[in-house]
């Protein structure tokens, strides 16, 4: 709690200068008489300075004398002026660096992977399962990939992402061409959640959910800016290729099985 300061009221400076100026004017009066009587000589025109410069000394803001005096009056307001604008300024930081924490908390997203062996594990099943025909169209679909994203596996795990949403998309909306609320509620849904849907349709891809789901992560950790491991990049981008090889294998008709299951 702030203590009250002791400070002397703003009508007390006028008060008291002008009582002073009262005592001056009455020794010029008593000297000189009024009106005056006799030559003024420098003592009374000392007097008569003194009367006039505290008759107005309430007005004066500042006096200088030369280079040698320099008077401030309202010090004691200027420092409370300079006070308040220190505190404005400190709340508005203040403000400031509590909106800025905010919107960096709430941007923080947790994007967690999988990580090398649950993702070799994936790949070494479907590995099993596939062709060699199969294999070989994975590793073409990898190398595009690839190779339209300058070699930089971020931007192909970004691309894959891509290509696994619009062919789920694909057969989705072949398989829901007479359900129009189907429809509807899959342009909205997350990549995950369509494959969900797509395996209530074609119970054959639920041998690949998890290789699904783990691709998904690594795919979504790269669009996020989260650092990945090479070799994961590397695993993650060969299980997706496989991936998109069996669901272009179906045609939407729900009636040819897909590779790699």
């Amino acid at each position: 709690m702030n203590e009250p300061k002791n400070e002397m009221p703003r009508w007390a400076l006028p008060i008291i200068s002008w009582l002073v100026a009262v005592y001056f004017l009455f020794g010029v009066i008593t000297k000189v008489k009024f009106p005056p009587s006799i030559p003024a000589n420098p003592e009374d025109c000392l007097l008569l300075f003194l009367f006039l410069f505290f008759l107005f000394f309430p007005f004066i803001k500042s006096i200088k004398i030369g280079k040698l005096l320099e008077i401030e009056r309202e010090i004691e307001q200027t420092k409370d002026q300079l006070s308040e604008f220190r505190t404005e300024v400190r709340n508005n930081l203040s403000l400031l660096s509590t909106t800025i924490n905010t919107v960096t908390t709430s941007n923080q997203l947790t994007v967690n992977f999988p990580g090398q062996a649950e993702l070799a594990k994936e790949k070494e099943k479907l590995d099993q399962n596939a062709s060699p025909n199969q294999r070989k169209e994975a590793e073409e679909i990898r190398e595009r990939i690839i190779s339209s994203s300058e070699q930089d596996n971020v931007i192909a795990l970004i691309k894959l992402r891509i290509e696994l949403e619009r062919e789920l998309r694909r057969i989705l909306d072949k398989s829901y061409r007479t359900e129009v609320d189907a429809l509807k509620a899959a342009k909205f849904m997350g990549v995950q959640s369509l494959f969900r849907l797509a395996i209530e349709k074609y119970p054959q891809l639920q041998g690949l959910e998890e290789a699904f789901r783990q691709v998904n992560q690594i795919c979504n950790a790269a669009a996020h800016g989260r650092p990945i491991p090479s070799d994961q990049e590397i695993t993650s981008l060969f299980l997706g290729s496989q991936i998109l090889v069996a669901l272009k294998s179906l045609d939407g008709d729900n009636g040819q099985e897909p590779a790699l299951v």
